[in-house]
């Protein structure tokens, strides 16, 4: 099962970027529930930039009950207002649980003037539970420096990871920010899986003026063979050289497992130029699905590179639609006249759709006439989460084994860490002592226990032992 613990969007004003880490406004939640310390939550957030009259750069991360989670990443904006590109970062982490835990998005201006965030363009901030051991985190590191290399290398590697078996989705996860340089340059990036490039090729650069945007980026691969697998975030330098920023750059390797489906996995160098004056749906990036149920939480996420055309800057308008309609946070990204190129990762969550639906990568002209650079992938995947159910069932009875009906029965989920979870209440039938408790989250474990109560003279109580195992619906 998975839950959207927090979905935040808004374009009130944010106040400029402080010199210190502080929480963007109105992309803050406090009191939110974890089910289990085993469950793994995905961040996505996204904090589009004003205009600005100098070169600048702005860093964001998350920050989760006190501490710093994943990377940093940068967003940027230089003197002429027009040559601009926000990132939408993503990252995973496991181990809360409890009802007190707090997520923010922060930021701090790293250089320039400070900016404040775009009031016409939405900020999102989202974080999806996936629950009961569906996924886990199979490899997370951080604080890597280096130098982009001449030709393809691994920035980071993480070695052999077992891998359940070809139902599993990998999802990989990068956040990298980068130092400034004295002069122009650009470093391209790519997913690998067993040292060979999956997905697409995105590039970020750094200008003279120290104005730099970080890498951030997703990519989701499947049907790969029980057994080890290798994943890598390789990168080389185009123009010039680049160096990551040691405050933090970070990986993460995510299997999921159990009710998770890849509904469309999309990869695309078909030319496509951005349409004007209003959104518009690039014909390549473009999928139908079918949601089996509203409880499903939908995730859609794209990485693209823009072209240069070597004659002027351009900067185009993304972001993820469904039904042909543009939704969550609008980022911007751009290509200048001399073949400075940038790309960047989009993504959404939905949930409480069903049916079939379309969805999307969208874009429009912002200055001048952006178009996707056809030297390298693009890419789309649609992942649901939550589409299978499940059932308990019994009846409940006396210490003769008589039917008792009318009895309060409790599902109690063990969350592996000396706590438990109430995962539903339902009354037995009062002739019957049938109960049933469907259209549950919880996959087909034995971590599950009965617990039955009837007032009376005497009150009567028992429960059973943490074997019940729900079954597939």
């Amino acid at each position: 099962m998975a839950n959207l613990l927090v979905n935040l969007s808004s374009t009130a004003a944010s106040g400029n970027a402080p010199a210190s880490w502080a929480a963007v406004n109105a992309l803050s939640a406090s009191g939110v529930t974890v089910g289990a310390t085993t469950n793994v939550l995905i961040l996505i957030g996204c904090v589009p930039l004003n205009p600005s009259t100098t070169d600048c750069s702005i860093e964001f991360r998350f920050y989760v009950n006190g501490a710093q989670v994943g990377g940093v990443c940068q967003s940027w904006m230089d003197s002429t207002g027009g040559d601009n590109s926000d990132t939408q970062f993503m990252w995973a982490i496991t181990g809360l649980s409890g009802s007190s835990n707090s997520f923010s998005v922060q930021w701090q201006y790293e250089q320039g003037a400070t900016q404040a965030a775009n009031t016409s363009r939405p900020r999102t901030f989202q974080v999806i539970e996936l629950e009961n051991d569906n996924a886990e985190i199979l490899y997370s590191t951080t604080n890597v420096s280096q130098t982009s290399p001449a030709s393809w290398g691994n920035l980071f590697n993480s070695g052999n990871l077992t891998i359940a078996g070809t139902a599993s989705i990998v999802m990989l996860i990068a956040m990298v920010p980068l130092l400034g340089v004295a002069t122009d340059a650009v470093t391209q990036f790519q997913f690998a899986v067993d040292t060979t490039r999956e997905g697409a090729i995105t590039a970020t650069y750094c200008d003279e003026a120290n104005g730099q945007i970080g890498f951030s980026g997703c990519h989701v691969t499947n049907g790969l063979s029980a057994g080890t697998h290798t994943f890598q975030l390789q990168w080389q330098r185009s123009t010039g050289a680049m160096n990551s920023d040691p405050q933090t750059a970070a990986f993460c390797v995510v299997e999921v497992t159990g009710s998770a489906v890849l509904e469309s996995a999309i990869t695309s160098t078909a030319s496509w130029s951005y349409p004007s004056g209003s959104f518009g749906n690039d014909p390549e990036l473009d999928a139908d699905v079918t949601i089996a149920s509203t409880s499903a939480v939908v995730l859609v996420a794209a990485n693209f590179t823009m072209a240069s055309n070597g004659t002027t800057d351009t900067t185009g308008l993304l972001g993820i639609g469904m039904d042909d309609s543009q939704s969550g946070a609008i980022i911007s990204s751009f290509s200048d006249t001399t073949n400075i190129v940038g790309g960047s990762l989009v993504a959404r969550a939905f949930t409480g759709i069903s049916g079939s639906h379309s969805f999307q990568l969208m874009a429009m002209i912002n200055v001048s006439v952006p178009s996707m650079n056809t030297s390298r992938p693009r890419t789309m995947f649609i992942i649901s989460f939550g589409t299978t159910t499940y059932y308990v069932s019994g009846v409940t009875r006396d210490k003769d084994g008589a039917i008792l009906g009318s009895c309060d029965v409790y599902l109690m989920k063990n969350n592996g860490d000396d706590t438990m979870t109430m995962v539903a209440h339902t009354t037995s039938n009062a002739s019957t002592g049938v109960y049933t408790f469907s259209t549950l989250g919880v996959a087909n474990s034995t971590d599950l226990m009965i617990i039955a109560f009837k007032d009376g003279s005497p009150n009567i109580a028992d429960c059973t032992e943490w074997n019940v195992e729900a079954v597939e619906e």
